[in-house]
């Protein structure tokens, strides 16, 4: 169980209970976190939220995660929050910074699996227009994390830990506090590392609200707000997340349009690929180098390509165009897929023939293999 304590300045008003995916339109100011084994975070003296009028908040939305695994339709629930208010404006308004990782996928059986995250330099000059001070650190992964800890980077040297947690316990978390406020300043690096040990599971974890799925996440209580520009800095892959939100190009991929298959060059490719290629796992021939020019595209080479084959993955049945289009890609992706393709009928006698026809397979299988 976690509630998130959102604010937000603009945004139509809530009547009823509905998801909302980490933060709503217009409201993902993060002030405040609990989850099980924690009782809540006292703010530095000198810290606070802004409400009212002005450049204060005017509302604010509460987000629970429930677990509920096997849907039982009596549970009840009774959490909440106790927010304490002041007439005594503090010194400096506060906001709450998430940094880590989104995309993990945990093997199982493994007893120390590691996922890396980082607000990179050049992902911090974005966020800051001025330098800044955290005042507490706390760590957050599930049942899977066994340790955890953000690191400090400036120049590419460590200054310090942030909240290195040797043992982590998700039903017992730790809230680091710093007896003095610690500077972050735009170009400043934080590297978020998760260790996690899946002997327990059967199946491969992914990332996921869940506590049956993981999370790679460090929250930074700051001062003063506004010095940051958006309060999350986190990665897909090496992928600014952020990015998707106010950025139509990424690494050459118009991402929007390519989610479109109304968009003709989208549906131009779908069409072809499609046209050439079985998507029920049998390698054709003449698939193999439609495959090659369509690995051309920008949005599916490395990261962009990692990305949409997640989205693709986790929500087939909302694009179900892309799953399909990700699986027609992978009947000639491996090297076992095309040994299903039908080979040439050579002379057996003759050494050239058959050495042309091996250097061409092999390079065909190294130009295919996708990332995974």
């Amino acid at each position: 169980m976690v509630t998130i304590l959102f604010f937000w300045l603009a945004a139509p008003d809530i009547d009823v209970p509905r998801p909302c995916d980490m933060g709503l339109q217009g409201c993902f100011h993060i002030i405040g976190l609990w989850t099980v084994g924690t009782f809540g975070e006292c703010f530095h003296e000198q810290i606070g939220f802004l409400l009212g009028q002005g450049r204060g908040f005017k509302k604010v939305a509460m987000q629970f995660h429930w677990n509920n695994p096997q849907l039982k339709p009596d549970y009840v629930d009774s959490s909440g929050m106790v927010l304490h208010l002041t007439k005594n404006k503090r010194t400096h308004n506060a906001g709450v910074l998430q940094v880590g990782q989104n995309n993990i996928q945990l093997a199982p059986g493994v007893e120390k699996i590691t996922v890396e995250g980082s607000c990179t330099p050049d992902m911090s000059r974005l966020r800051l227009t001025g330098p800044i001070h955290f005042t507490t650190g706390f760590n957050h992964m599930h049942y899977l994390g066994r340790a955890m800890n953000m690191e400090h980077i400036r120049n590419g040297a460590k200054l310090r830990d942030l909240t290195m947690d040797e043992v982590y316990s998700y039903d017992s978390p730790v809230i680091h506090n710093y007896a003095e406020s610690i500077r972050f300043e735009p170009g400043d690096e934080i590297k978020t590392s998760c260790h996690f040990k899946t002997t327990e599971r059967s199946k491969t974890v992914f990332q996921g609200d869940g506590t049956n799925d993981e999370m790679c996440y460090g929250f930074l209580t700051y001062y003063p707000a506004e010095n940051m520009r958006n309060p999350y800095c986190i990665q897909w892959r090496g992928l600014d997340s952020s990015i998707f939100y106010y950025q139509e190009t990424i690494n050459g991929c118009v991402w929007q349009d390519f989610l479109n298959t109304s968009i003709p060059t989208t549906q131009a490719l779908h069409t072809r690929v499609l046209s050439h290629c079985s998507h029920l796992g049998l390698c054709l021939k003449e698939c193999v180098s439609v495959i090659k020019e369509a690995k051309q595209h920008p949005c599916l080479q490395g990261d962009m390509h990692e990305y949409f084959r997640t989205v693709a993955r986790e929500d087939g049945v909302k694009n179900a165009q892309l799953a399909l289009l990700f699986s027609a890609l992978d009947s000639c992706d491996t090297e076992m897929a095309l040994e299903s393709c039908p080979k040439p009928v050579t002379d057996p006698t003759s050494t050239s023939s058959t050495l042309q026809f091996s250097v061409f397979w092999i390079g065909a299988a190294s130009i295919l293999r996708f990332i995974m």
